[in-house]
């Protein structure tokens, strides 16, 4: 049986960084490791550089760790409601606060890993911590705060009829 990343059976997956759409994307593939923890690696491109065209840009680091980090919140909210990713009403979950550590510049000819760690999980809310690594380097910690957004969401306001 081959093990599907979360943005895989993510239904509604037009995101940037990890749907099928739109081109080009990150589409990065997030996995468990363990109960409490997520794992990605990712392998940056020259484009997504900066002028150096060595280091990768840090607003992409940023979005990796973003992107990861809520992919990994709406699979955990899965999870606890005991249904598989995309399952019956879709769960979605979008940035609430996002703060970025950069620690070591990120070479872009090698891969990059993510590693998310739920650190509490509230009703409408999953925080979790994020460390990216390169070789054997941790290059950022990121915290991302997840909040779940209501059913229906993004669709009709209820004034819209």
């Amino acid at each position: 049986m081959t093990m599907l990343a979360f943005q895989d059976q993510i239904p509604y997956g037009l995101c940037f960084g990890y749907g099928a759409k739109p081109e080009p994307g990150f589409r990065i593939q997030s996995y468990w490791s363990g109960n409490d923890r997520a794992i990605c690696t990712f392998q940056p491109s020259d484009y997504q550089s900066l002028t150096s065209r060595r280091y990768l840009n840090s607003g992409l680091i940023a979005a990796l760790i973003d992107y990861h980090c809520l992919c990994s919140a709406i699979a955990m909210a899965y999870q606890q409601a005991e249904r598989q990713i995309g399952e019956g009403e879709p769960i979605r979950f979008c940035t609430d606060r996002l703060s970025i550590e950069y620690l070591h510049p990120v070479p872009v000819d090698q891969p990059v890993e993510l590693l998310a760690l739920f650190e509490s999980i509230h009703d409408n809310k999953i925080l979790l911590s994020c460390i990216l690594s390169s070789g054997q380097v941790t290059c950022a910690e990121g915290e991302v705060e997840a909040v779940r957004v209501p059913d229906g969401w993004p669709g009709k306001s209820p004034d819209s009829g």
